[in-house]
Formats: structure tokens, sequence, C-alpha cells
């Protein structure tokens, strides 16, 4: 008689295949990054929505988005409103000229932004 090891309880899966063709698991992905139980529930639904769940699968993963940002400390955090930026009165000057230019036609016009050129946006934004 073979005497056989223990089983990896990552071999099994109760109540259908829909992890077995994915390259990880769920749950080790989660365990190995220390996700808390509503990060782990995303991770999960969003995982197997295609193979098991469907639209409800997803309904889910937006739930315990709401969740994660009603309960976790550091989504507090972000709803903190931005510091002020800094500008000269030259460039106070510059952004109400071009806002007094634009205004009304918003939809209309667009600009594509150097990100690191905020002292002189204006003259290098480019229209696209």
């Amino acid at each position: 008689m073979q005497e056989s090891g223990p089983v990896n309880p990552l071999d099994i899966q109760v109540g259908g295949g829909h992890y077995k063709n994915k390259a990880i698991q769920p749950i080790e992905y989660c365990m190995a990054n220390g996700l808390n139980a509503c990060e782990s529930a995303v991770v999960k639904y969003i995982t197997r929505w295609a193979d098991k769940g469907g639209l409800e699968d997803l309904e889910k993963v937006k739930h315990y988005v709401d969740l994660l940002i009603k309960l976790d400390p550091r989504a507090k955090k972000l709803e903190a409103p931005l510091p002020p930026i800094a500008v000269t009165p030259e460039e106070r000057q510059m952004l109400r000229q071009l806002s007094d230019q634009i205004q009304g036609h918003v939809s209309e016009v667009k600009y594509q932004v150097p990100p690191t050129a905020f002292g002189t946006w204006p003259a290098q934004a480019e229209r696209v």
C-alpha cells in the first residue's frame, strides 16, 4: 500500500474549477500581499467573474470597492483637498487671461500641457 503525503489545499477547489486555469489563485496573491478582507474580495470576484458569477460578481467588486472607500482609513487620506499651488502674480494673470479666452469654449478647446512646465504652461501648451 502506497502512503500519500498531505494534500495541498491549493490543488483542491470546492464548488467549481474557476480558479484552476489561473496562473496563481486569488488567495495566494492576497496572502502574499497582505490584503485586507475588502481588497481580497475584489481580487477574488474580479478574477472569477467571466468564468463563474458574471455580472453579479462585477457588482460585488463595486460593492467591495465602495466598502473599502468607506471603511479603510487610507482612503480617508485621499479625500483630503490638495494643497494650493503657489503661482507668481504673472502666472496668475496668464491663467486669468487664458480662462477668459476659453470661457464658454471648454468643450471645443483641449490643451496638452507638459507636466513639468506649470510655470510657463500657457505658452508651452499644444492645441490637440
